[in-house]
């Protein structure tokens, strides 16, 4: 069968969880003699305008059609950012051309739901995997300005974030100790005035408000949602779909290049690791503060922090500066997909401090199955992984003081590590994954 994969940014540029594991999922299925393409975005921030240009290339054998756009000249930027007509547009032609059996999106961000409208006039069958909740948060992790979790996206809420973490609000307004709620009332005001209905700011807020309902009308109309977590799951039942709808269904893994081990010795110095992008909702300055405040401690210890710095580089830039007088921590350069093994094979412990709910991140499976024991916060898409005391630790969320005792207790407890060890869980293989989507995709197209 002739089957295209459809998400917000791939491989070489983009090797996040999503792109990771699409790139796998894909090339399983062109082992098991399937037809398989890839359509994504690739430059959505920079060129001359919002129309967009297509390009195919080939990456590890897989052809990938990918789009550039400025989405920043786009008319109205946040409607286009969940209803983008001329990415729709693009796609329709895209798709009268390949003519795929099924389509299976990963990620919407970058597209937008405006997708969906070819796929059910070519009544083209068509599943979403859920790799986060763009579908119910702009931000796709509601996660507030101030830190806290939301639990549904309201505008003033969401107004208020995209203040706050605008590269505007970071560069002046935070120098200026200006606070988002304050500039968030004053706009506010603003949009009230007289005279300025067809202001940027009013089709801004009136887009927020349209948001979920034209999303989750366009995601009914395709034939299955898969979820990774039972909390996600729970966002889309809340949100009417049918059960029948719904696949609740973990991820699969490539576990070629990682082989177990337990190679720690109590005479070295325990390493610790954190793997992922560079960002604050992956709390690794949480990380950063509590290692540093193991300064004191007798037992010698290490932290590798592995991340992709180019999306947030003002926070890069923030973190390297909180950790520049501790020498026991690093920041290697980022590494290939196939290189996650030899990685994983110089960290004892993975810590994975996130602050936002999580979706099952790929990477504390997949340190499972290189034998590594993970340290993680108590959010719900980490905490259906790890298992408290015995294959981790969990500490509450956010909490500096928490991690820091979890950190010194791999330290003084020399047998931690080991019973941790023997109970990490068995990990699904990609194959396995693929025989389950493989079956899924042939009932949908025979439908």
């Amino acid at each position: 069968m002739k089957i295209l994969y459809v998400l917000h940014r791939f491989l070489p540029r983009f090797f996040s969880g999503t792109e990771t594991y699409t790139y796998y999922l894909a090339q399983e299925m062109g082992r098991r003699g399937h037809e398989v393409r890839i359509f994504c975005a690739d430059e959505v921030k920079k060129g001359p305008g919002c129309n967009i240009i297509g390009q195919d290339d080939a990456y590890r054998g897989l052809k990938v059609h990918r789009i550039n756009f400025n989405r920043k000249k786009t008319p109205d930027i946040i409607r286009f950012s969940y209803a983008n007509p001329l990415v729709a547009d693009h796609f329709k032609s895209f798709l009268s051309s390949t003519r795929p059996d099924i389509i299976h999106i990963t990620n919407f961000s970058n597209l937008s739901t405006a997708i969906i409208d070819p796929i059910k006039k070519l009544s083209l069958p068509a599943i979403f995997t859920a790799t986060d909740y763009w579908c119910f948060c702009p931000k796709a992790n509601f996660l507030a300005f101030n830190g806290s979790l939301c639990e549904a996206a309201e505008v003033k809420k969401c107004l208020l974030c995209l203040v706050r973490f605008s590269s505007l609000y970071e560069q002046v307004f935070s120098k200026l100790r200006v606070s988002p709620s304050f500039l968030t009332n004053i706009i506010s005001l603003l949009v009230k005035m007289p005279g300025i209905k067809k202001n940027s700011l009013i089709k801004g807020i009136k887009a927020l408000e349209e948001r979920s309902p034209f999303i989750l009308k366009k995601l009914k109309g395709l034939d299955l949602i898969i979820t990774p977590t039972p909390n996600l799951q729970r966002f889309f039942l809340n949100a009417g779909f049918p059960p029948e709808k719904l696949l609740l269904s973990g991820y699969g893994f490539n576990l070629d290049g990682i082989k177990p081990h337990l190679r720690h010795f109590p005479e070295q110095p325990l390493r610790f690791g954190y793997i992922g992008i560079l960002a604050q909702l992956k709390g690794v300055d949480i990380l950063i503060h509590s290692f540093n405040s193991l300064a004191s401690s007798s037992k010698p210890a290490c932290l590798k922090i592995y991340g992709d710095d180019s999306h947030f580089p003002f926070y890069t830039k923030k973190m390297k500066k909180l950790a520049q007088n501790n020498p026991y921590i690093t920041f290697p350069d980022p590494f290939s997909p196939d290189k996650l093994g030899e990685v994983l094979s110089e960290i004892d412990v993975l810590v994975v401090p996130s602050i936002w709910y999580e979706n099952a991140p790929l990477i504390i499976s997949e340190a499972f199955a290189a034998g590594v024991p993970v340290l993680g916060s108590d959010v719900p898409g980490i905490s259906l992984l790890v298992k408290d005391e015995i294959n981790g630790l969990l500490f509450p969320r956010g909490d500096k003081k928490a991690l820091t005792q979890c950190l010194t207790r791999f330290l003084h407890d020399p047998d931690l590590l080991t019973r941790l060890h023997k109970n990490l869980p068995p990990i699904k293989r990609i194959n396995a994954h693929g025989k389950e989507l493989e079956k899924i995709y042939y009932k949908l197209i025979k439908k």
